[in-house]
């Protein structure tokens, strides 16, 4: 039994659900009908979720992503958008992006076909039908029906097709390797995205606009040790993230390389990659299930994805200038044009016993160096006992890009020059804080 987010837009669903239900035995909502009502008005299948359709009480669907909406009240960072429209992140925000009255499916092979075809169905509604080349077998075991074996050949959509550019992507499918070695490629849009079995390992790579060359990649185990049995294997991008997936367990990166690199009408290839003529890379073993979306599962993020911290009690350190203190932050920007917040709090002293006056700083550095200005402070005394304490430092650090990031407090000299006698942490609590703000 499969359920399905619909969002809030609850008369609406209780409607289309409601048609499904009358002459459904026992309570039950059958897979086939929701898949071709509910695909078909842009929702999106989801987790299994026990037998919440069972009940009938349809209004308690709940715990997909919001993002798999097309709804109305999406609930992705506050906005609303009409039926057909989901939401997409750009530079400027985000904001409703139309997914065309062919719905968010882009390409969709059951790969049920039997020996001695011509031509692989593509059942999407958009005419996207594959030509297979070399040595396949089909009619072979799948995980629902039949499959393909890939045993030196490839499927290839031919130049001139209908899966169209997009922002996000998701890519899914099923699939038995035979091998845990070498690189099987498993679908690739030439020059836009890929998913690939390298070794042990699920590997998914997109090629975003703002920098062509270089590629996002995350990758995921396959079931170590690997038994020879089925697998689900995805990859998708929002603008955001870049996320690699094996029967659910999702490894996600960091990717902010804005749209996917146009390659409209480009060559589709399942089972190889684009170099196959001249010699490429196979997949060996058998495919079933194959789908490409135009959205990706976008979660709302929560106020924990954007922020870190570090504590230490008692740090009792008495490290002088140019040391970095030993408390960190590594935290993943999420954002290449987000502002970050560091804010570093602990008892701080400097000690003067030579009649003059010395002065110690702490600074809080990222990957080791200083933002433009520096987040810094003083505490600063002199003989007549003159304190200058500045127990908190916090501030705003601009222009740092999107990745992995190491933050890290360490006490500096003062522009003065006049390095003191400095202690961290004294029978007290230390602190560290990263707020990603956009």
């Amino acid at each position: 039994m499969q359920v399905y987010q619909l969002g809030n837009r609850r008369f609406w669903v209780l409607f289309l659900l409601g048609l499904l239900h009358i002459g459904c035995p026992d309570n039950v909502v059958d897979d086939t009908y929701v898949e071709e009502v509910v695909e078909k008005n842009g929702y999106v299948k989801g987790e299994d979720l026990a037998d919440v359709a069972k009940s009938g009480e349809f209004n308690t669907i709940k715990n997909i992503p919001a993002g798999l909406s097309d709804g109305d009240d999406d609930t992705l960072a506050n906005i609303s958008c009409t039926l057909g429209q989901v939401p997409k992140k750009t530079d400027q925000g985000w904001s409703c992006s139309s997914i065309g009255a062919l719905g968010i499916l882009a390409l969709r092979l059951e790969l049920d076909e039997q020996e001695g075809v011509q031509s692989v169905t593509d059942s999407s509604g958009r005419d996207n039908h594959g030509e297979p080349m070399g040595a396949l077998g089909f009619g072979a075991p799948g995980h629902t029906g039949q499959g393909v074996d890939f045993s030196g050949g490839y499927i290839v959509i031919p130049e001139g097709n209908n899966i169209p550019d997009s922002d996000q992507v998701w890519v899914e499918a099923w699939i038995r390797p035979d091998t845990t070695q070498g690189i099987h490629p498993i679908l690739t849009k030439t020059g836009a995205y890929s998913i690939a079995q390298q070794e042990n390992r699920i590997v998914f790579t997109i090629f975003g606009q703002r920098n062509p060359e270089q590629a996002c990649q995350a990758s995921a185990e396959l079931p170590n040790p690997y038994s020879g049995g089925w697998v689900h294997v995805a990859g998708w991008y929002n603008g955001l993230d870049i996320v690699a997936s094996v029967n659910g367990r999702q490894i996600t990166a960091p990717c902010s390389q804005g749209p996917i690199v146009a390659s409209a009408g480009a060559s589709l290839y399942l089972g190889t990659d684009e170099q196959t003529a001249e010699g490429g890379n196979l997949f060996d073993g058998t495919i079933d299930e194959v789908k490409i979306r135009l959205i990706a599962p976008v979660k709302p993020p929560s106020n924990r994805d954007f922020f870190a911290y570090a504590q230490v009690d008692n740090m009792n350190n008495g490290a002088d200038a140019e040391t970095l203190l030993p408390i960190k932050v590594d935290y993943i920007k999420k954002y290449s044009d987000s502002l970050l917040k560091l804010t570093f709090s602990s008892c701080l002293r400097t000690h003067d016993a030579s009649a003059a006056g010395f002065c110690c700083r702490w600074e809080i550095r990222i990957n080791g160096a200083n933002c433009s200005p520096a987040v810094s402070g003083i505490v600063y005394i002199n003989p007549a006992g003159d304190y200058h304490q500045h127990r908190t430092i916090s501030g705003i650090c601009a222009g740092i890009p999107a990745g992995p990031l190491s933050i890290q407090p360490a006490v500096a000299l003062c522009p003065s020059g006049k390095p003191g006698d400095c202690y961290t942490g004294w029978q007290s609590l230390t602190s560290l804080q990263v707020e990603e703000i956009y």
